[in-house]
């Protein structure tokens, strides 16, 4: 394998795995029930819902499960403001259709990237050693970018979070069904917008802790390989 094309497909497959790791992050934090029993707790999301604690619980795994593809619908009900209802009305049901096309995509997109960097780094440490280390050493270059570029998304967000929130709507969504209304709508009570921007900066400090991880345990291998053969 000539060393040009080596470095261009490892630039690539790492730019891929980054996304996939960005993807993993989202999984970690937005699917933690954990996460979501701090948020209801700090912000007193019972009070606006109108819900009980572990019926909000419950729904709310029930919802992930949905978007993870593991529930069919979103047909459930518990106990609203002292009444047996459904949770989520028509037009939440029909957002969550395209949030779970979404998350759905997103993961297939995590699952086939990391699948397949382990079986090209694997396939270049067997076969091709010498293309194998240019991969290690394109780690660190391709990651400390990753690094940058999500740590001035994170500052961007932290200046303006409602502009960033309403675009990326607007680019992923080809309709305005996520405009929900807090007077009728449990999931914006569920889920305000101070629920977002905490998921949005946990999801970057999860990406940045993986991807330095990530890339030191690239850098201390390539360097221990480098005194080897110095040897």
């Amino acid at each position: 394998m000539e060393i040009r094309i080596c470095r261009w497909l490892n630039r690539v497959l790492l730019l891929w795995l980054l996304v996939a790791l960005l993807f993993h992050a989202v999984q970690l934090v937005a699917f933690n029930m954990e996460y979501f029993s701090w948020h209801y707790r700090t912000y007193d999301i019972m009070a606006d819902t109108g819900m009980a604690y572990p019926e909000l619980m419950e729904s709310t795994r029930e919802m992930l499960s949905y978007l993870l593809g593991d529930r069919e619908d979103l047909v459930m009900e518990v106990v609203v403001g002292g009444e047996l209802q459904e949770v989520f009305g028509e037009r939440e049901k029909a957002h969550m259709v395209d949030v779970r096309q979404l998350v759905l995509q997103g993961r297939g997109f995590r699952d086939l990237g990391t699948a397949l960097f382990l079986f090209y780094s694997g396939l270049l440490f067997w076969k091709r050693r010498e293309c194998f280390l240019l991969l290690l050493a394109s780690v660190k270059r391709v990651f400390a970018g990753g690094i940058l570029a999500m740590a001035v998304v994170g500052g961007l967000l932290a200046w303006n979070f409602e502009r960033w929130f309403v675009l990326f709507h607007e680019v992923f969504f080809d309709n305005d069904l996520w405009l929900l209304d807090p007077a009728t709508d449990v999931l914006i009570n569920m889920v305000p917008e101070v629920f977002f921007f905490n998921t949005s900066m946990l999801i970057l400090l999860a990406f940045l802790l993986e991807a330095v991880l990530l890339g030191a345990g690239a850098a201390v291998w390539s360097k221990r390989t480098e005194t080897r053969q110095g040897r």
